[in-house]
């Protein structure tokens, strides 16, 4: 019974939170393509293209770090307030 229990808690703790953690998880994934991409960009002689796509990836990152804080933060709060 107490398996049973615990289940029900991460339901109630993880329920609605599915399409935040997609988004933050594709951000960090997109900065990571735009970092390999800008890398190989910087070979050739595109100076002005290697320092946009690397900005951007930069930004993908920061916006996929605060992403995952903020689930988290949200995360604990709900357990601790509503599932009890």
């Amino acid at each position: 019974m107490e398996s049973q229990d615990n289940i029900s808690w991460w339901n109630c703790v993880l329920k609605g939170c599915g399409w935040e953690i997609g988004v933050a998880t594709g951000l960090l994934l997109l900065s990571a393509v735009l970092a390999l991409f800008g890398s190989n960009l910087a070979l050739d002689a595109d100076f002005a293209g290697t320092m946009r796509t690397l900005y951007l990836a930069a930004w993908s990152y920061i916006l996929g770090l605060v992403g995952v804080v903020a689930i988290t933060v949200w995360t604990l709060v709900r357990a601790r307030t509503r599932c009890q």
